[in-house]
């Protein structure tokens, strides 16, 4: 199983979104110093489509 790793910003629209950042999928530290942590797509669960549920993990624990 191969997972792939996205780098993802939050948002607040009624509640706590996160939106997965345009990745090209070489290799771009400037776009993750820019997000808020990634997301943990498992490509066997096929095309990440809008409102999937899918693992965030932040750079930062909100609390």
């Amino acid at each position: 199983m191969h997972d792939e790793f996205v780098p993802a910003l939050t948002f607040h629209r009624n509640g706590m979104k996160v939106r997965a950042m345009s990745y090209t999928g070489q290799t771009d530290f400037s776009l993750a110093a820019q997000s808020d942590g990634f997301l943990c797509h498992p490509i066997d669960n096929g095309s990440l489509e809008p409102s999937s549920l899918v693992p965030f993990y932040p750079w930062n624990d909100p609390a």
